[in-house]
This record gives C-alpha cells, structure tokens and sequence, in this order.
C-alpha cells in the first residue's frame, strides 16, 4: 500500500547512514518515506540495527522505520575510552531529537526494549506506542547468552549471520565494560520497578515461550507494572525470535501498529534530570 503522503510502496527501501550528534557517531538503518509515521526499532544485548532490516523492508510501505545501532555498538562509534557509562535512553532521546522524530512507536528487542520503556517513561512525548519482546522489567538469573543457545532452530543461524552476531559482540565489549563498573556502583538502572507505571503509552509485552535467556517471571514484570499493558506468550518463540523469524515478528509489528496508528495528543514534557 502507499505511505500516507502518496509515496509508492518500495520508494524507500532500507538504507544506512551515520548521524553525528554531540560528538557520537550513530549508524542508522532506515527505511520508509520520512513523512511516514515513525517506528523505532532497538536491539537487544550486543546487537545492530542491521539486524531488524528485514523487518524495516516489511514496513517501510507505512512508516518511517528506523533501526539505529546504540551507542558504543555496531558499526556505531565504540565507547569512548575511560569514559563512564550513560543511560542509553538519554543518548537515544538526543539522536531522536537530530532525527525530527516525536510519537514514534517504540519496538524493543531484550535490553532494547528497557531503554524504550525508560524513554517512554521519561520523554513521553517522544512515544505514541511500546512493544517489547524478551525484556526483564527487573534483575534476573540470565539462562544463557550462548548465541546458539538462544535460537530454537540453529539452522536459522547462518554462518554469515553468525559471523556478523560475533562481529556485533566484539563491538559491544567496551561499552559493556564500563557498563558492568556502572552497574556495580549502581549508576546504571537495571530494575526497572520505579520507571514502569509513569509509562503512559499503549504497551503490548511479549515473551517467546522458549525462551533460554530472559525468564517468563522477569519479562511478566513489564506488564504487570505498566498501566494497561497487554502481555501475551508467543508460541514457538525463543529469544531470538526477531532474527530468528523477520517475518513473523514483522507481521507481528504491523499489527501492532495498525491498532496504535493515530497518535494521540502530545504529552508534557516531564524530562527526569
């Protein structure tokens, strides 16, 4: 279908760029007429937006998709040396801001989906709509972070998508350096308890019923918290079930979407300092 503008369906196809903002160089994979209504898709634990590109073809007949690889991963700049620890959601509300985008639909993957959640909670004019999948609202026992773990049908891990989900690991390792020191003082939020009921937007909380990684009772945290939220297993899935399945998972977005298509009016900025 066309974009709401009139665009024709394919116009946009998925594309890369890198964004300069306060210093930090962010590679951004996008796709869509940038009229469109936004949707913002955030990886997981030491993942790339590259990985969602073929969810940001699927949508990019709709909406403007945008897949950015955080800060200190990907093809994104590493993690300053000796520098401390950030909230990614702060960094991610500055390069939303570069990008001119407000009432995004906000799609997270794992550790994504905290940082949209802490966005949502924090700058909630920055967000119409939340998905999660495979997010701990709260500290937990990690499974395994075996990469073959993780997926249910290791035959949908190519060799080339191994070798890019070790190049992605091997980018992240600085900033999760400085990540664990941050999360040792407690300058790092990782439960996420106080933030969860200032979330205002619609929610939808997945969690993929073989799940190696994230337990069922962490993920279930988000959706008991967030007012309103919908929480729902999805059959079959295992925590990588976006790389696992794009079409699946895209399909599942666009639903999503269809249901939280207008947004609503703007709210407040409530920006915690």
């Amino acid at each position: 279908m066309p974009a709401p503008d009139g665009t024709p369906a394919g116009e946009f196809p998925p594309g890369e760029r890198d964004v300069v903002v306060s210093g930090r160089k962010w590679r951004v994979h996008e796709a869509g007429p940038p009229s469109a209504p936004p949707v913002v898709l955030l990886h997981g634990y030491h993942g790339s937006g590259r990985f969602f590109v073929p969810v940001l073809e699927a949508l990019a007949d709709g909406w403007r998709a945008i897949a950015p690889d955080l800060s200190g991963h990907g093809a994104s700049g590493p993690w300053p040396p000796g520098e401390e620890a950030v909230e990614q959601w702060l960094l991610l509300d500055g390069l939303l801001g570069a990008l001119d985008v407000r009432g995004a639909a906000l799609v997270g993957h794992s550790r994504g989906g905290m940082v949209c959640a802490q966005l949502c909670a924090r700058r909630p004019d920055r967000a119409r709509s939340l998905l999660v999948l495979g997010t701990p609202g709260r500290p937990y026992q990690v499974g395994t972070l075996d990469i073959m773990g993780m997926f249910v049908d290791p035959g949908a891990l190519s060799p080339a998508l191994l070798r890019e989900v070790r190049a992605c690991s091997a980018a992240a390792r600085g900033y999760d350096e400085v990540r664990a020191r941050a999360v040792a003082k407690g300058s790092i939020e990782r439960d996420l308890t106080p933030v969860l009921p200032s979330v205002r937007a619609p929610t939808l909380v997945l969690w993929g019923e073989l799940d190696a990684t994230v337990p069922e009772a962490a993920a279930r945290h988000v959706a008991d918290l967030v007012p309103g939220a919908e929480w729902r297993v999805v059959g079959g899935a295992g925590h990588m079930w976006p790389l696992e399945r794009p079409s699946a998972f895209a399909a599942e977005v666009r639903a999503f979407l269809a249901r939280h298509s207008i947004p609503g009016p703007e709210a407040p900025d409530i920006r915690t300092p």
